[in-house]
């Protein structure tokens, strides 16, 4: 190949080098957050669980709720 090939060539090996980078740290990214959402629902639902709870107890104790 000429001179202009082989440019053309390694710059396009480059580029799928950053871009084979850039999807790497973005699918780090993304399976972090999809964990964090995952713990965040499973908290949510551990506190409305507790908060049902409590609201039987408070209705079973006749507790007078104040919002």
């Amino acid at each position: 190949m000429n001179k202009g090939a082989n440019l053309v060539v390694e710059n396009l090996a480059k580029q799928i080098a950053e871009l084979s980078k850039e999807k790497s740290i973005y699918y780090a990214l993304a399976v972090e957050k999809e964990q964090e959402n995952k713990k965040l629902k499973e908290e949510l639902n551990k506190l409305q669980k507790e908060n049902k709870e409590l609201d039987k107890r408070d209705e079973e104790n006749n507790v007078e709720v104040i919002d």
